[in-house]
């Protein structure tokens, strides 16, 4: 998976993901953030959820990317007869600690 033919970790290492903006009520916000993968950037809306206090401000998210979407070919052996879904579902955590 990290190979040249899949995610190329050699040439790229990371996987940058860019808050942009917040929108909708508290309950249910919506994040619109930015991901860099692959050496290609995608924006996306996605649903998260926002907890605060104590000095913390954490967003959780669960949602989908394509692979292809970033100009990965799913990885397959076999003719195809073996290969990974283009669809790859993502949680993300992030942690902004305050004082």
């Amino acid at each position: 998976m990290l190979g040249e033919r899949v995610l190329d970790a050699a040439n790229y290492p990371t996987i940058k993901v860019d808050l942009l903006a917040l929108s909708g009520p508290l309950w249910g916000l919506d994040a619109t953030v930015r991901i860099k993968l692959h050496g290609m950037e995608r924006e996306l809306v996605v649903p998260v959820m926002v907890e605060h206090g104590n000095d913390r401000l954490v967003v959780s998210s669960v949602f989908s990317v394509n692979q292809t979407d970033f100009g990965i070919t799913p990885f397959s052996v076999l003719g195809g007869a073996l290969q990974v879904a283009d669809t790859v579902r993502i949680r993300m955590r992030l942690v902004a600690i305050t004082g």
